[in-house]
């Protein structure tokens, strides 16, 4: 079965969503744009001290927690620099999916919903707090806590422990293929989440909403 396939008859009791893609709209352009303001540095800051420098994957990892982020990435840029700052350039790379939370908050009628996500602590907390899912949520289960990012499947092993759910009543939505392979390789089922409508019609098809349903809010 290839990922995001239909399974048949086959419908999960417990269903993993994916943040970043399909919870939430990632865009580090908007990111950049808001380093380059802040902090008065050109656009390719925010790349050159923080995600190319090794920080992201740290922080990523649980390697380094964000209090120790933010002040190496204070450092790297030689100066005293409020650490709210920097925390809220990182979280302008995010924004809300209404219509997406209302969907979670749908499915979550029928089926326990959790959460496996590559994330750092800063986007957890943003995400947690502004997206809207997190009273249907049962279990956030991130990288950093893990010390495991998709697609290696440690953090998946860990999702199914926390849940105490088999592999085979499990169901990953992703917008990465290669995170729904690993799902799979561990007998997961797997949704590819490419745009609102394909994770809708994906959920349908395996008994999760109804075929009529569409969120009051407009969008993705």
């Amino acid at each position: 079965m290839q990922p995001g396939e239909a399974p048949g008859a086959r419908t999960a009791s417990v269903v993993f969503f994916d943040l970043g893609g399909v919870v939430v709209d990632v865009d580090l352009d908007r990111a950049r744009a808001a380093w380059a303001q802040t902090m008065n540095d050109d656009p390719a800051g925010l790349d050159r001290h923080f995600l190319d420098s090794g920080i992201k994957d740290r922080i990523d990892l649980g390697l380094l927690s964000a209090a120790d982020a933010v002040e190496d990435i204070a450092t790297r840029c030689g100066g005293q620099i409020d650490p709210d700052r920097i925390v809220d350039c990182w979280n302008s790379t995010l924004s809300t999916r209404p219509a997406v939370s209302e969907l979670v908050h749908e499915v979550a009628r029928r089926v326990r919903c959790a959460v496996i996500s590559n994330t750092d602590p800063m986007h957890f907390a943003f995400i947690k707090a502004q997206s809207g899912i997190d009273d249907v949520i049962e279990r956030w289960i991130c990288s950093f806590e893990a010390g495991s990012l998709k697609p290696d499947t440690g953090i998946l092993r860990m999702a199914l422990r926390e849940l105490n759910v088999a592999a085979e009543h499990a169901l990953l939505i992703d917008d990465r293929r290669e995170n729904l392979l690993a799902a799979q390789s561990l007998g997961m089922d797997g949704l590819h989440c490419s745009d609102f409508e394909s994770l809708r019609t994906g959920l349908v098809e395996r008994g999760l909403l109804d075929s009529e349903w569409r969120p009051a809010t407009p969008g993705s």
